[in-house]
């Protein structure tokens, strides 16, 4: 899985990002345990591959349940404000010489 993480926010890295080591099985299984809303950001918004099993850690560490609706759309909120970032930085790196 890949990822990115500058470093340069000063906050706790977005779940998901940075290289992840996880078996194609286990980020499948991970995937099956998150919410639809969540699901669909990785899926089909996501502008590099995202871990589902970083991101299922996440929601388990915060002490949440990826099913619970709430959760869900945090979540997926989280994710689309990190792919616009992302999609910022990527626009930046091939637009400088």
């Amino acid at each position: 899985m890949r990822g990115v993480d500058d470093g340069n926010t000063g906050q706790e890295p977005v779940p998901g990002l940075g290289r992840v080591d996880v078996t194609p099985l286990a980020d499948m299984i991970a995937y099956d345990q998150l919410g639809p809303r969540t699901r669909a950001v990785i899926d089909k918004r996501m502008v590099v591959k995202w871990s589902a099993a970083a991101t299922l850690a996440y929601i388990g560490r915060m002490g949440q349940d990826p099913q619970n609706p709430c959760v869900d759309a945090a979540m997926a909120s989280i994710l689309l404000a990190e792919n616009g970032r992302i999609e910022a930085r990527l626009r930046a790196d091939r637009a400088s010489p």
